[in-house]
């Protein structure tokens, strides 16, 4: 797209990016963090596109010339990969693992239809994502459907790091399953 079609297009957009046409009719635009002009990839348009133009976006997504200036900026909600925390890494790790059997388990969760603040009941890890990482045992094993209970709230919450089964009992009730 060319500069006069995203004022047209994007009116809001170009009221809170400073843009221009560079010697090529390129779009450029000014990184949030080092005000470098540079031209975004089409990722990076559509991103932020999406959070200032959306009813569901948040104002950022902010575009910026170079990964290391994402990470450096104050208004990035990006992190350098190099500095999460291990720990952070790892939670992640088995959160995302554990949303994929969520989805695909679901049948096989007790109660799992009791999640959410409806109810007030939440999915536990049976063997804690904090002890699974404090024995570095592999992610998809904390993640897995066999290590998932539905309980309360609060009961939750207070349990911390407490394990309401061995990393033995884990592995034989998944490996019985196989």
């Amino acid at each position: 797209m060319k500069l006069k079609d995203y004022k047209n297009k994007y009116p809001f957009f170009c009221s809170l990016e400073e843009l221009r046409e560079n010697n090529n009719q390129e779009v450029e635009v000014r990184c949030k963090y080092c005000n470098k002009w540079f031209i975004p990839t089409p990722g990076q348009i559509k991103d932020r596109l999406r959070a200032i133009e959306n009813k569901d976006g948040n104002m950022k997504s902010y575009m910026y010339c170079c990964k290391e200036h994402q990470y450096k900026c104050s208004c990035s909600i990006r992190k350098d990969p190099k500095s999460i925390p291990l720990f952070e890494k790892y939670t992640r790790e088995v959160n995302i693992i554990t949303e994929k059997n969520v989805k695909k388990y679901s049948s096989k969760i007790p109660n799992i239809e009791l999640r959410g603040l409806m109810f007030g009941y939440q999915l536990d890890h049976k063997y804690s994502i904090k002890e699974g990482f404090d024995n570095n045992i592999d992610p998809k094993i904390i993640g897995h459907y066999k290590n998932f209970q539905i309980i309360k709230n609060n009961t939750n919450q207070s349990k911390g790091k407490e394990c309401s089964i061995s990393i033995n009992g884990l592995k034989k009730e998944i490996y019985n399953e196989n």
